[in-house]
């Protein structure tokens, strides 16, 4: 029924016992699946969109090669007579949320001794196999794409080919999936407009996470003073006091030379920041940000920060087409408070945005708060799951709205005129 890595694409001849109501038969379509990226290399580099460096091969290959334990990956081209017209991304993870979620759960008083009770037993039942259209570690729409737009008539297709999926798998693998996920459609955008009506039909729920973080660079700024320049005084003070305590600190971007070099203190600074989040459903390997400088070149930049000659921290930034993606970080919490390194880092995205001239960074989720003391603003993202037996979606619906991290903050307003970088 299915193409696989060794044959060509389904020929419509062969899609017999589909049903006739079949959206993939009637637009004329087939689809050839692979866990291995190389497989379909050519037809993916094709068409793979350039603005979006998470939907092309090198940074595919270099996750593929380097995944986070119990992670891997399934690749989807599709064809019309034999032209290839999309393409789809999908993550498959073992998720057990009790060894996930890392905070102390809370309970004070009967309610609460209760409520923690609850969120114990639900820990314990949350394990499942997940199909994941898009990627974990990243926020925003890099699950596919296909040529002729996102309308409706593409989402259709995508969702049938998902559900195909699913079965392959199930019966290559001899085991369950109990999980799809459809990740972060920009809320209010022309994609989730077209895709909400088409999963809610076939019983996914919409759930929503953390926004991710955003700000746009005005055309106008041509140095950090120019940044600077549009902050109101209080926030304008802040910066430079945390480059005032920051003044010791050495900054240098790294050649995949020295990132090999000191790969292991690089990887022990990640996890110090992985390992102490609320909810952590994954974590990399100690190669992984070794691959994707080699995968990306210049397109990846690892840049290392030393106190007295000693590596304290680092971070990581992704250009893809005009955005600057800021990707893992890394740092000593004993020295945090006294050099400001994070804030530190923050700023740094900001000048290295301003210098390379793109229009947007990405600063991701988390840390919601002191990334909107930089000037950035959030955006919602709707994701999407169903489980195979409905009434389990709904209870997993609640469960995922009951134990995702919530982040309490207040959105700051660093600039004199926030429309500047909405």
């Amino acid at each position: 029924m299915f193409c696989n890595k060794t044959k060509a694409p389904l020929s419509l001849l062969e899609q017999e016992e589909q049903p006739a109501c079949s959206a993939l038969v009637e637009a004329g379509l087939c689809f050839r699946l692979s866990r291995n990226i190389s497989d379909l290399k050519a037809a993916w580099q094709s068409l793979a969109p350039k603005e979006n460096k998470f939907l092309q091969y090198e940074y595919l290959q270099a996750l593929e090669a380097h995944p986070p334990q119990g992670m891997g990956f399934c690749y989807l081209v599709f064809y019309r007579d034999k032209e290839a017209v999309g393409l789809a991304y999908y993550q498959t993870y073992y998720l057990d949320m009790q060894e996930s979620v890392q905070k102390e759960l809370e309970g004070e008083g009967l309610l609460g001794s209760l409520r923690k009770k609850l969120q114990q037993f639900f820990l314990r039942q949350a394990v499942f196999n997940v199909l994941i259209c898009g990627n974990l570690s990243l926020t925003g729409e890099h699950g596919f794409y296909f040529k002729e737009g996102h309308g409706p008539k593409q989402l259709a297709w995508l969702q049938e080919a998902t559900d195909r999926l699913q079965t392959e798998l199930e019966l290559s693998e001899q085991k369950k999936y109990q999980l799809q996920m459809f990740k972060d459609f920009a809320l209010d955008g022309v994609t989730e407009q077209n895709l909400q009506p088409i999963l809610q039909q076939e019983g996914y729920h919409r759930y929503r996470i953390q926004p991710g973080m955003y700000m746009r660079l005005p055309a106008h700024w041509d140095s950090f003073e120019d940044y600077l320049a549009e902050m109101s005084s209080k926030y304008r003070v802040r910066a430079k006091r945390a480059a005032k305590k920051g003044k010791d600190l050495e900054w240098r971007a790294l050649e995949l030379e020295e990132i090999l070099a000191q790969e292991k203190e690089i990887y022990a600074l990640y996890r110090n920041i992985s390992d102490n989040v609320d909810f952590n459903a994954y974590a990399f390997d100690e190669q992984y940000f070794s691959a994707l400088k080699r995968e990306l070149g210049e397109n990846m930049q690892l840049v290392a920060c030393y106190l007295e000659g000693r590596l304290v921290a680092f971070y990581t930034a992704i250009f893809s087409g005009n955005t600057l993606e800021a990707h893992f970080l890394g740092l000593e919490h004993s020295l945090n408070r006294s050099h400001q390194l994070y804030l530190n880092i923050l700023y740094a995205l900001v000048r290295m945005g301003i210098y390379r001239k793109v229009e947007k960074i990405d600063f991701a989720r988390t840390a919601l708060e002191i990334k909107s003391s930089v000037g950035a603003v959030a955006q919602e993202f709707d994701c999407y799951l169903r489980h195979r037996n409905r009434l389990s979606s709904e209870l997993m619906k609640l469960v995922f709205d009951h134990l995702s991290p919530k982040e309490d903050w207040t959105p700051r307003s660093p600039f004199k005129d926030m429309s500047i970088v909405v």
